[in-house]
């Protein structure tokens, strides 16, 4: 009865180090982990906020340059108050 009790408990101890190993190296990996996620991280928000400004930009250049092309498109309000012959306006 003895002999068949040995490979039943040298398996059951190698299993438990080798969990004890497992949960060790996965807590010893586990701060490079999250360091690896939030440069992941910055670095996704960085190119997203840099394509959405880009974007942007080019939109803010493709109206100014509508603008200016097409004067019936704005009201200018500096000469709309130089013509203007309102009592309020020209003191």
């Amino acid at each position: 009865m003895a002999d068949s009790i040995w490979p039943s408990l040298v398996s059951g101890v190698f299993g438990f180090v080798g969990v004890l190993a497992g949960l060790g190296w996965t807590a010893r990996q586990t701060p490079r982990t999250e360091q690896r996620l939030r440069a992941n991280t910055r670095t996704m928000l960085r190119t997203s906020l840099w394509a959405e400004l880009t974007g942007l930009a080019k939109l803010m250049k493709e109206e100014i340059e509508y603008i200016e092309q097409n004067g019936f498109t704005w009201v200018p309000l500096i000469q709309s108050f130089q013509n203007s012959r309102s009592p309020t306006l020209n003191m």
